[in-house]
C-alpha cells in the first residue's frame, strides 16, 4: 500500500490529479470532503503515509523495534484510506499483533 500511496500522490503532484478508477476517486475522498478538505490537497499526507509504511516494512524486515512501532502507527492511519486501504491496513495490524511477528522483531538474530 505504501508504494501505491506514493505513486498516486506523486501522480497528483506532477499531473494535477490522482489516478482515477472509472473516473472517480476512492471512498476516502468522500470522508475527506465531509471534513471540508479538498481531496486534491491530500497528496502530501499520502506521501508521508506511503513513506512511513515503506519505512516500517524495511524496519520490520531488518528486525528493528522502530519498524514495528511505525507499522502500528502508519497502519492505523491507513485504516482511514477507505476502499483499498482499509482492509490492507487491517490485515497489517492483525499480522503485526501476532506472536510470531513480535517474536521475529524482538528476538535478536543469532551471531554470525
Amino acid at each position: 500500500m505504501g508504494w501505491w500511496l506514493n505513486y498516486d500522490a506523486l501522480h497528483q503532484r506532477l499531473w494535477g490529479d490522482f489516478v482515477r478508477i472509472n473516473g472517480q476517486l476512492g471512498p476516502w475522498a468522500d470522508l475527506v470532503q465531509f471534513f471540508g478538505i479538498n481531496p486534491l490537497d491530500m497528496s502530501w499526507f499520502f506521501i508521508v503515509l506511503g513513506c512511513g509504511l515503506l519505512s516500517a516494512s524495511f524496519g520490520l524486515y531488518f528486525q528493528r523495534a522502530w519498524g514495528y512501532t511505525l507499522g502500528i502507527i502508519f497502519s492505523s492511519l491507513g485504516l482511514l484510506y477507505l476502499g483499498f486501504g482499509t482492509p490492507i491496513a487491517a490485515l497489517c495490524l492483525i499480522l503485526l499483533w501476532l506472536a510470531p511477528t513480535r517474536a521475529y522483531v524482538f528476538t535478536p538474530p543469532p551471531p554470525p
